[in-house]
């Protein structure tokens, strides 16, 4: 199926991140397949004309929308960046009525409000790279993919949810080719780390955080071999600065 993947997020401070579970994906379902385009928005001067242009040209069967962020956590001065997806997905549903794919950090930890908010078809909570691929390959044969792991949806108004695949990760960070999908020139001349990810998960049940609900509550390790061969290829492609971006604890 042709696809169109879109990062959503914008924000640049203090530095513009990389968009890794959204690349990923992008490579995952290119593997599976599936024409991909991806439209990055984080350097876009006008988000809604570049979403019009992408559409027209890829006349996409399927939209995966990537939110990383609720807000800022910032009570001095609170961000809602979510709600700078509303727009966008407004847009989207007046150029096609191509199914609308949420997924993202942000759609892990309130699906269900996002959904509501967004008016999108599903949600992928966990890793989308497991899930966004047997989703449309479901779609693609006309079968519904109310059974796949992680998914989010609303059936006769209710909201429904399976539980997320939790997959092992030693050996599986892969690095995906930035330069494929994004201005990767943009974001080093803006100073952005390369991240890598050596465990998922998180077993305390701190109130305040949000890993539990993104990674799960049991520990994934990395083979230590697989992040020396992680490292080595984000040096090659010109990083200066690798930032390990595993839960605090």
């Amino acid at each position: 199926m042709k696809i169109l993947l879109i990062n959503t997020n914008r924000n640049k401070s203090p530095m513009p991140v990389v968009p890794l579970g959204a690349c990923m994906v992008a490579e995952a379902a290119a593997r599976a397949g599936h024409h991909v385009r991806f439209l990055d928005l984080m350097f876009a001067g006008e988000p809604l004309k570049a979403i019009e242009q992408a559409i027209k040209q890829a006349a996409p069967e399927v939209i995966g929308v990537s939110i990383r962020n609720i807000d800022n956590n910032d009570m001095l001065n609170p961000v809602f960046f979510a709600g700078d997806c509303l727009p966008l997905l407004q847009r989207i549903r007046s150029l096609t009525e191509a199914p609308v794919v949420l997924g993202g950090a942000a759609v892990s930890v309130m699906p269900e409000q996002l959904l509501r908010f967004t008016g999108a078809d599903w949600a992928v909570t966990g890793e989308g790279d497991t899930v966004f691929p047997e989703l449309v390959h479901a779609l693609a044969e006309g079968r519904s993919p109310d059974q796949l792991p992680g998914l989010a949806w609303f059936a006769d108004g209710r909201f429904q949810r399976n539980a997320p695949a939790r997959e092992g990760c030693a050996g599986r960070f892969v690095v995906p080719q930035f330069s494929r999908w994004l201005n990767l020139a943009a974001y080093k001349k803006n100073m952005a780390t390369a991240p890598l990810q050596t465990k998922l998960g998180c077993h305390f049940q701190c109130i305040y955080c949000t890993y539990r609900r993104i990674e799960g509550n049991a520990y994934r390790l990395m083979d230590p071999a697989g992040t020396v061969v992680a490292v080595h290829a984000y040096t090659a492609m010109g990083f200066r600065n690798v930032e390990f971006v595993d839960s605090p604890v």
